[in-house]
């Protein structure tokens, strides 16, 4: 019976270790758990605050961007409202929607070199000549001969 005293000591003995050992490895692999669960959460957060960041950095261009627009347009508008001018219309039915403001002026010479101001006024005179009378080509007397003489045409009747 002794021995069975023994026996049984030694196996509850036995016992108490295994599960102490149980325990620590229990305790251990939810020690482990928890590091990896605290590694996830770090994980986690760390991509949240880039994604906070990177929407801030895109709200803020964002509004920096409509602000840039609405100053441009502002500017547009501001420029549009002071090009417009505050006179009277054209009178008449040619007036093609101009202003009194908008009416051609005459070109005046430049300013500056008399030699060119010559020039431009012999250019004038000559433009003005050749509107007035037409210059007839002359023809080599070949040609001339087809064409009928003035003093044919003068004596002619109209037909109608």
């Amino acid at each position: 019976m002794a021995v069975f005293l023994i026996l049984l000591a030694f196996l509850g003995i036995l016992a108490i270790a295994v599960a102490v050992s149980m325990s620590a490895h229990a305790d251990a692999l939810q020690a482990q758990a928890a590091i990896e669960a605290a590694r996830a959460a770090q994980i986690a957060a760390a991509g949240q605050a880039v994604n906070s960041a990177l929407l801030t950095a895109l709200v803020v261009a964002t509004g920096f961007t409509l602000l840039a627009v609405l100053i441009v347009l502002a500017y547009l508008v501001y420029t549009r409202q002071k090009q417009q001018r505050t006179g009277k219309w054209l009178p008449g039915p040619n007036a093609r929607w101009g202003r009194v403001d908008d009416a051609p002026r005459p070109v005046a010479l430049p300013q500056g070199d008399p030699l060119q101001q010559l020039v431009q006024l012999e250019l004038l005179r000559y433009l003005r000549q050749m509107n007035t009378s037409p210059v007839r080509p002359s023809l080599p007397q070949r040609e001339a001969a087809y064409l009928p003489h003035p003093e044919e045409d003068e004596d002619d009747e109209p037909l109608w």
